[in-house]
């Protein structure tokens, strides 16, 4: 059934595609879905895991900028191999980082929904923004990575790991209040279902970043409405996007290739990220 609903979803997508751009991108983007799912990454992808491990050996695995600086990373990811390079260099969705670490001045637990390899998860308690750390990862070959990542930076005594987040899931946690943490949600498009009403609710005193994305038949931009409506009568509704990034300037990177510097900036998305910011209503 599960299988039956995700094919359904994929063809819609491919139709919503075809119908705003044309069936020449609708072809381009089902290629690049089947290579997606076959591991066969694109030219400027494989550039970018070329960028990313060489400098993560020329610094050691080590972030040298941004609030996370000193974090060890590990350079066998399960999510974002090309993204290593920006990571380590601090400009790898540096608005989120920076926005995370302005809400935990205040609130002493992160939540991190959707936490792939742990680069959050980890990055708070290293960088003594967070007391405890809370992980939801579904695939656990990630859980596993998040796990390797704690102790590589010591912190695995502060950090809790458990599968896939729902209402349930977050209610079952022995968080003495909801208004001592900040939460940060990025599922891939299962934001629109694990963000309902009743974890909302939940979460009504909470701070929450939510990267949106598209999701079977709807587009980022219905999520988006979705999610803002939903939070609206109990939150404060922001948004922000990926902001200017320059790499010119950065000593660690001088020698290369100016299109090798920018595309280090690059996070490879599909289409420009857009963020959701709910705070509690005063």
């Amino acid at each position: 059934m599960m299988m039956q609903r995700q094919n359904e979803g994929y063809l819609s997508r491919f139709r919503r595609i075809a119908a705003q751009d044309g069936w020449s991108r609708a072809m381009e983007k089902a290629v690049e879905f089947v290579q997606a799912h076959l591991g066969i990454t694109g030219g400027l992808g494989r550039r970018r895991i070329i960028l990313s491990k060489r400098l993560f050996n020329r610094l050691g695995g080590v972030v040298r900028r941004g609030p996370f600086a000193g974090l060890n990373i590990r350079l066998d990811a399960t999510w974002g191999a090309g993204d290593r390079a920006g990571m380590l260099l601090g400009l790898y969705e540096k608005e989120v980082v920076e926005t995370v670490a302005d809400a935990l001045r205040t609130r002493p637990v992160f939540i991190d929904i959707g936490a792939a390899d742990g680069y959050y998860a980890v990055g708070v308690l290293k960088a003594g923004l967070a007391k405890r750390s809370i992980a939801f990862e579904m695939n656990p070959k990630a859980r596993a990575s998040i796990k390797a990542l704690a102790e590589l930076n010591g912190v695995q005594d502060d950090l809790e790991i458990h599968s896939a987040a729902d209402a349930g899931s977050l209610t079952s946690l022995s968080v003495e209040s909801f208004d001592r943490c900040m939460v940060l949600c990025d599922i891939e498009g299962a934001e629109v279902f694990v963000l309902n009403d009743d974890a909302l609710k939940l979460l009504s005193q909470a701070v929450i970043v939510v990267e949106i994305h598209d999701h079977e038949d709807m587009d980022e931009h219905q999520v988006e409405k979705i999610l803002r409506d939903r939070a609206a009568p109990i939150f404060d509704v922001q948004s922000f996007t990926t902001g200017a990034r320059s790499p010119l300037q950065i000593e660690e990177i001088s020698d290369l290739t100016e299109d090798d510097q920018w595309l280090i900036c690059s996070e490879g998305r599909k289409y420009r990220q857009t963020w959701l910011v709910f705070r509690p209503k005063s």
